[in-house]
């Protein structure tokens, strides 16, 4: 059980990294000039966003069963 605690709060601290990364792209969005075809994958980075949402309700759940926390063990 420990392997799964461990590996759930290294698969949160990777989904908190690519939100940021995925938080940083959409920040580079410069939609008066569009030369990168940027607004065209506004979609598609807002469907990444919720699956990393989905799957860090899992990880934290699956701690939070396990009398776990994020915040607790990193």
């Amino acid at each position: 059980m420990d392997k799964d605690i461990e590996h759930a709060e290294k698969a949160l601290a990777c989904i908190d990294k690519m939100k940021e990364g995925l938080n940083e792209l959409v920040s580079l969005f410069d939609i008066s000039d569009d030369t990168f075809g940027e607004m065209d994958r506004l979609e598609t980075y807002k469907s990444i966003n919720r699956t990393l949402g989905k799957w860090k309700s899992q990880y934290e759940d699956f701690l939070s069963e396990q009398g776990q926390s994020f915040s607790q063990t990193m």
